[in-house]
């Protein structure tokens, strides 16, 4: 036999797959007329289970198989069985995994039943009966099935009449709906066979575009006939709404509410007249009192001599997804007002739960720096600490609440981690005078001096920390542990040598208002937030916390940060705070607080450190005051009458630039922080303070202060300076730990 050569290797191939194809086609057509021959049979049956019958009937002139059955849910969720059994009991298909697999859309085949998770149950004759199996999802009427062909011969029925199976799965589900569609399908089958070859190209067009129903145009844009398209029962609906809207345009159409945005249609009409392709284009529509939204995508096509004749495309039905997106947005907005009622609810507890604390703890500030007895010394002292003990609970219970409506956000600040260690450790040990307990600090050399972060909510979490193990410590030794450890994280430990925490208490140990006992509440007070603030703290800043402890044997709390590292910059001479002579350190400052106890307390603790202070009730005052008496420093209070702090800063700042502003308020998260900085403010100062606090704070801000006093473009900056706005942004504050 001579060997073919390579061209007429390629021919005979395609040959071959001619044939082939011819015979699929020929097979293909030859089960459809069985499938219409059927029909005349299904239109006479009266009750679902003759219809069913007559389908089976049809399927086994065209498959091998030995029995069927349907299983069904229905929409109240009850289990119904259809079998093609004539007499005996009906095999019974558990409600198994298999099951609802095939009920969301993935057909199978069975050969070995007993090992389907849920049909080892089943008994022997079901078994053999399931041998070789195939199941498939139908829906008709919104009602979910399971179609199941059965043999209990081996690998009767495998992939291949799954596939086959699979194809027949429209035929199938229409003859499962109501009788109302009997005709439709009839209708649907003769015309797809006798416009198989005239159609396949605009069916392949749909396919790529498949939704919920069909279109069609004609060359005057006005919608055709649609008497010849496919449509099944899930989409009859939609075909419905464009079915009776024949001989009325698109734009026609369009509901009142879509007209009230004429530019969106505009455009979709305009790209029709230029017979441009479109898709995914949601609008909604109006036909005979009926309303729905339509996700439509069009596709111009061409008549025989090439020239434009109309449109074909598809509609998706979106109305529940829109009316869903609508729902949502309602909820969204109904949430974001909730939350902003909240967020000014807090601002407003605050406000007005910290200016009197205000008042108290500056009068006893101010208290304590005047000549007193020793036994009024010890009432002033007791009256203090009972003070901070309330500015405590109330500062846990605000910051709780923000952090339980999501209103807590953290900075992202370069900062000595090592020196507020130091520091907080110092404060600590002086609140711990006169009992015989000692704090230690242990750093590892490996661990970083800076890091970048929110400072503040470091410092919070120990002394949260700290002063619980002060707290259960009545002697010994408390150690605060900081270690460097792998994948850039820092841990942390305070260890105590306390009266420890029982294996029954640790459970609840970080839950909000629970101590560890009702007789550790009675004997040492508090209430129970601090540790779960500390949790929800360490846990947005992306780290975990833990706690270890054997009663009566001292505790061990610990948390894990992750590490960000500084951005160095050179040290440059643009960086060098430059001068002649020593710096200015009393100050002309402007103080504006509407409140007048505070105002009197305020002022006079300015006055103590030695500046000179002018006061005025509210933003509009200090707006005139600014240009009388030429401040060097501005304290500016947030929530005042007429005007407030962030209108008056911007006043302030759009002649006098340079000017420092330090915001006083009680209410320091990072959105008022956020809006001190889009009013030009140099940082804020949270409330209550101190005369401690006011020094540290302008000592903190002199060379900023000094450097604004300086002539206008000179070359001295604050360290890390860098323009924001047109202006100079303020050098980074580490504040007061006692704020």
């Amino acid at each position: 036999m001579p060997k073919l050569s390579r061209a007429d290797y390629e021919l005979q191939k395609a040959k071959l797959q001619l044939t082939f194809s011819r015979d699929r086609e020929s097979k293909r057509r030859d089960e459809m007329l069985i499938f219409l021959s059927g029909l005349a049979e299904h239109k006479r049956a009266q009750t679902p289970e003759e219809q069913f019958l007559t389908i089976i009937a049809i399927l086994r002139r065209i498959m091998d198989f030995e029995n069927a059955a349907i299983y069904s849910i229905s929409r109240d969720g009850s289990l119904s069985l259809f079998t093609a059994e004539k007499q005996g009991a009906p095999v019974s298909i558990p409600d198994c995994p298999l099951v609802r697999r095939v009920l969301a859309g993935k057909s199978s085949e069975i050969c070995r039943p007993w090992l389907v998770k849920g049909f080892e149950k089943l008994g022997q004759e079901d078994l053999a009966a399931l041998r070789s199996s195939v199941l498939m999802d139908v829906e008709s009427n919104g009602i979910k099935r399971v179609f199941i062909l059965m043999s209990s011969k081996p690998l009767t029925l495998g992939f291949g009449e799954r596939k086959r199976l699979v194809s027949y799965k429209p035929f199938i589900e229409y003859a499962l709906s109501s009788m109302d569609y009997r005709n439709h399908m009839e209708e649907l089958v003769r015309a797809k066979t006798a416009e198989l070859e005239r159609s396949r190209q605009t069916i392949y067009d749909y396919a790529s575009i498949s939704s919920d129903a069909f279109w069609r145009l004609g060359n005057d844009l006005k919608l055709r006939d649609l008497s010849d398209l496919p449509s099944t029962a899930s989409n009859s609906d939609a075909m419905r709404f464009f079915a009776h809207a024949e001989g009325k345009t698109l734009e026609s159409l369009f509901s009142v509410r879509e007209r009230e945005h004429p530019q969106h249609y505009n455009d979709l009409v305009d790209r029709m007249e230029r017979h441009e392709p479109f898709r995914n284009e949601v609008f909604e529509f109006q036909n005979e009192g009926l309303r729905r939204s339509f996700s439509l995508s069009g596709m111009p096509f061409s008549g025989p001599d090439g020239g434009f004749e109309g449109y074909h495309g598809t509609a998706t039905d979106v109305t529940g997804e829109v009316e869903y997106q609508k729902r949502m947005k309602a909820v969204v907005e109904a949430e974001t007002k909730a939350n902003r009622i909240k967020s000014d609810f807090l601002a407003i507890m605050s406000h007005e739960i910290k200016t009197p604390m205000q008042a108290i703890l500056g009068m006893l500030d101010l208290l304590s720096q005047t000549e007193t007895s020793e036994k009024q010394d010890g009432l002033i002292r007791h009256i203090t600490d009972s003070a901070k003990v309330l500015q405590t609970l109330i500062n846990d219970v605000l910051d709780f609440s923000r952090m339980r409506s999501d209103q807590v956000s953290f900075e992202k600040k370069p900062f000595s981690i090592r020196y507020l260690m130091d520091t907080v450790i110092v404060q600590m040990q002086e609140k711990a005078r006169g009992r015989p307990v000692k704090f230690v600090l242990q750093v590892e050399e490996s661990f970083p001096k800076m890091m970048v972060g929110d400072q503040a909510r470091m410092a919070q979490i120990f002394f949260n920390l700290l002063g619980n193990a002060l707290k259960f410590t009545p002697s010994g030794t408390i150690t605060l542990h900081a270690s460097w450890i792998k994948s850039h994280r820092l841990y942390f430990e305070v260890i105590d040598t306390g009266i420890g925490i029982s294996a029954e208490s640790l459970r609840h140990l970080f839950v909000p208002f629970r101590q560890s006992d009702s007789s550790v509440s009675r004997r040492f007070g508090g209430t129970g937030l601090g540790l779960a603030i500390s949790k929800r703290i360490v846990e947005l800043m992306g780290g975990n916390i833990g706690v270890t402890s054997e009663e009566g044997h001292g505790s061990r709390f610990w948390f894990i940060v992750p590490y960000h590292k500084p951005i160095e910059h050179p040290v440059g001479k643009e960086s060098i705070v430059a001068g002649n002579g020593a710096q200015k350190m009393n100050f002309n400052i402007l103080l504006v607080e509407d409140s007048q106890i505070n105002r009197f307390i305020l002022r006079t603790m300015l006055e103590k450190l030695g500046h000179k202070v002018t006061v005025a009730e509210n933003g509009q005052e200090a707006v005139r005051l600014v240009e009388e008496v030429h401040p060097e420093l501005v304290f500016m209070d947030l929530q005042m009458p007429l005007m407030d702090g962030f209108e008056a800063s911007r006043l302030i700042l759009k002649y006098h630039p340079k000017l420092v502003i330090l915001a006083l308020t009680a209410n320091v998260t990072e959105e008022e922080r956020t809006k001190c900085r889009e009013a030009g403010m140099t940082d804020i100062v949270g409330k209550p303070v101190t005369t401690a606090t006011l020094q540290n704070v302008i000592k903190a801000f002199t060379n900023v202060i000094n450097e604004s006093l300086g002539e206008e473009g000179g070359s001295v900056r604050p360290e890390g300076g860098e323009e924001e706005n047109g202006r100079k942004k303020k050098k980074p504050v580490v504040r007061p730990l006692d704020e």
